[in-house]
């Protein structure tokens, strides 16, 4: 499931009950914290976007994503870690949200990479410069 960045206890429960596997993307704290997190949820909604921490407890495969800038690999895992928003640099992730380094390279690398094969898990196209690619790809 992509850009499941606002799910419920329930929403976890069921993506666990139905084998799912999530993307989200703490970028966008970075980028919109302030005007959507905050001036549009409030202060009590704060903790709750993109609970990787809660992803991984419940033992659901989480993903991040880059779709919003700055789109670094090393800025998405930082901010995995530290939840900052720029302009603010106010932190939204409460301690009960902090994830250790390794989990947070596992989930933009490892996770990254297996999530993206299981989107395209039949056919990959990719164009060169001169000439077409063609790969195909199985998960087993």
């Amino acid at each position: 499931m992509q850009h499941f960045n606002f799910p419920t206890q329930e929403h976890i429960q069921r993506c666990k009950e139905l084998g799912l596997f999530v993307s989200c993307s703490t970028n966008f704290e970075w980028g919109f914290g302030q005007e959507i997190y905050l001036e549009r949820f409030g202060k009590d909604f704060l903790d709750k976007p993109v609970p990787l921490r809660r992803w991984l407890d419940a033992g659901i495969p989480v993903a991040q994503s880059t779709d919003y800038g700055p789109h670094q690999p090393m800025f998405t895992i930082w901010q995995s870690l530290k939840r900052i928003h720029g302009l603010t640099g106010d932190s939204y992730a409460g301690p009960d949200q902090k994830i250790t380094r390794k989990e947070a390279l596992r989930i933009y690398t490892i996770n990254g990479l297996s999530y993206f094969l299981r989107k395209i898990n039949s056919v990959l196209l990719k164009q060169g410069n001169s000439q077409t690619w063609l790969c195909w790809i199985r998960i087993y």
